[in-house]
């Protein structure tokens, strides 16, 4: 499998430089180039080049290659097939679990700054595509759009050279050269007209310079919406100690652009003569960039050709409707014949609150404005539409994951015999909410968005959302627990401010009592199963305190399940077993916090809350305020906590 190399990263620099940019004069030819600079910088190889790997052993050696004689029909084909429709992009991560070292030579420092340079060549690229935005928006005259689009590439080749020179004693500063270059642009935007300036004066222009600047950063986040997200995975194998078989744990990152037809429509509204509301705040770049998006010759796109258009919201366009970051996190174990034993998955994308709808007018000028008799804005409709389209958001979260889920469901567990489910779902924030002189802050009112989201969700849905699966018709309820764990420094101040958090705990094991119940209904069970299955429901319907219950009651499990014949297929029993663990674990937490002393307390419980929801067969969604730093951290824990029980058979504690 194809890895970054020192070789890759200093000839596709080198490359850019001998060319002297050519295939970079439009649109089209910067995103191939910088989708193959990603590739580079990543590892990344194409599914194809995966299916061509042919082994007949698997090693624990990187990269980690998969045997590929497993059964065609095996739920390994299927799973890769699935991923295969997303047109994904692997990369593999050779990690050595044993000894905790990266495969990667990532201490080099020739390997560091041959990444730093590839890196910022790959931002400096990102903001060429930006600058040919602005040209596009702002030059009508074709000649003249192509020759101010070539002075533009003439500096960005001339800066591509300046950082392919550097050497390690040089030190290199992405910042600097990013800045730099970004001004160059500015400079040179400017001086074409692109902003007009009524008078030569100095200080006017270096004012247009500036506002130039700022269009282009956010033309540069534009340029990552227009980009599709690859799926990334990571795939290695793992001996089963004192056995020659082994395992193959799979873990996936797939990104989710799946609207549903409200959002499609307000993409649509944007034409109308009298646009929403949202859409007058966004800046004149963002504005013409979405009319051009969800155009079509002129015309505004239907449902079909919106939603066909859609690509991953970036976390930093913070003012239109649709889930940010959405994607779907997965870590799957299967054995050796490629039959899937084990799922946890997770929902992420960034805060469902668009923050950047909000007042524009200082409280200063505000109170100006009103001595002076002049119109001030709305500030009570900028803030209910934020939160209509927070409730779109949500509304979304639930469509793109609702039905998928219960099928996962109804495959674990079996169909409900009455036809209706009440679905686990998980609403998670990871932010920090605070007051200060009894005002609540900024991560306070994203948690009461969400939690007004949830109840405009189940508003519109009290009778839930009827699918047919399989030819059986079944009604589908989402039993929504929401959450906030606060696990970034300011997590120490969130805590005085902290609710009531056993409702919420409540909920989960609702959910799971659900899971026993059904099981202990299943046909063909021996009265032992049965008998345990009932006690387990019994703890987690019982009042708090009820982890001592939950442990004994796991116990009554454990050994029903270690009989010599299975009652229930490996699936079933482990995650049976994950689910009532990890709420035994949950419980304890939650009365005895002392415990974590020295530790992340709300990490642990944010991984076990996903693991919960997940195990019992629905999913879980969690966000913060991009989705990628303390979404991640959760994330990694989760997917430690999963390789440390297929390991040893229990949850760390």
């Amino acid at each position: 499998m194809p890895r970054p190399s020192i070789d890759s990263m200093k000839n596709a620099v080198s490359e850019i430089v001998s060319s002297d940019g050519r295939g970079l004069d439009s649109q089209a030819g910067i995103h191939a180039k910088l989708v193959e600079l990603r590739n580079i910088a990543q590892g990344n190889s194409t599914l194809a080049a995966r299916a061509e790997v042919k082994t007949d052993q698997v090693t624990d050696d990187p990269p980690y290659q998969i045997t590929t004689n497993i059964n065609s029909s095996s739920a390994y084909h299927t799973s890769q097939q699935a991923l295969a429709a997303s047109n994904p992009v692997y990369r593999d991560m050779p990690l050595d679990y044993e000894s905790g070292h990266s495969g990667y030579p990532d201490r080099d420092p020739n390997f560091q700054q041959a990444t730093q340079k590839l890196l910022t060549v790959t931002r400096c690229m990102s903001y060429l595509a930006a600058a040919y935005l602005l040209v596009d928006q702002r030059v009508s005259d074709t000649t003249k759009a192509q020759a101010l689009k070539q002075q533009l590439t003439n500096q960005f080749v001339q800066t591509i050279a300046e950082i392919d020179q550097l050497t390690k004693t040089d030190g290199l500063k992405p910042k600097h050269i990013l800045g730099q270059m970004v001004a160059n642009f500015g400079t040179t935007l400017v001086a074409a007209d692109i902003k007009r300036t009524e008078t030569a004066n100095p200080k006017d222009i270096a004012k247009a310079a500036k506002a130039v600047r700022v269009d282009l950063i956010t033309a540069e986040k534009l340029i990552n919406f227009d980009i599709p997200r690859p799926t990334m995975v990571t795939e290695y194998t793992r001996a089963i100690p004192g056995s020659t078989d082994h395992k193959i744990h799979r873990i996936s990152d797939r990104p989710i652009t799946v609207i549903t037809d409200k959002l499609a429509e307000e993409y649509r509204s944007i034409f109308d003569d009298s646009p929403p509301l949202w859409f007058n705040k966004l800046s004149d770049v963002e504005q013409k960039y979405l009319k051009n998006k969800f155009s079509d010759g002129g015309e505004r796109k239907d449902l079909a050709g919106i939603k066909a258009t859609m690509t991953t919201i970036p976390c930093n366009l913070r003012g239109i409707p649709g889930l940010a970051n959405f994607s779907e996190h997965k870590h799957e174990i299967f054995n050796s014949k490629g039959e899937l034993i084990s799922e946890q998955a997770e929902i992420r994308y960034s805060i469902i609150k668009p923050i950047d709808i909000k007042p524009k007018e200082k409280l200063k000028d505000r109170i100006l404005n009103h001595l002076r008799g002049r119109e001030v804005e709305d500030r009570s409709g900028i803030k209910a539409e934020a939160q209509r389209i927070t409730n779109l958001n949500f509304e979304q979260a639930m469509e793109a994951n609702l039905q998928a889920a219960a099928e996962r469901y109804v495959a674990r567990w079996g169909m409900p015999a009455d036809g209706k489910l009440d679905l686990p779902v998980l609403a998670q924030t990871l932010v920090s909410p605070t007051k200060f002189f009894g005002r609540p802050n900024s991560d306070a009112k994203w948690v009461a968005a969400k939690n007004e989201a949830i109840a405009a969700y189940q508003h519109t849905h009290p009778n839930g959302v009827t699918f047919t699966l399989g030819g059986t018709q079944i009604t589908v309820t989402a039993h929504i627990a929401s959450t906030n764990r606060p696990i970034n420094a300011a997590r120490n101040i969130s805590r005085l401010f902290v609710g009531k958090q056993q409702r919420q705990a409540d909920k989960l094991a609702d959910s799971c009592s659900n899971v026993a119940h059904h099981l202990s209904q299943k046909e063909g069970i021996s009265d032992e199963l049965k008998m345990s299955l009932e006690t387990l429901k019994g703890a987690l319907q019982s009042a708090t305190p009820r982890s001592a219950k939950l442990t004994a009651a796991i116990a009554k499990l454990k050994e029903a399940l270690n009989k010599d014949k299975p009652e229930l297929d490996t699936k079933q029993a482990r995650a049976l077993q994950i689910m009532a663990n990890a709420l035994a674990d949950y419980s304890q937490l939650l009365e005895s916090p002392g415990q974590a002393e020295g530790r992340s307390l709300e990490l642990f419980q944010a991984a076990l809350e996903q693991i919960i929801t997940s195990q019992a067969g629905g999913f879980g969604m969690s966000s913060c305020k991009s989705t990628k730093d303390r979404n991640g951290s959760v994330t990694m824990q989760v997917d430690a906590m999963m390789e440390f029980y297929d390991r040893h058979g229990r949850l760390p504690n």
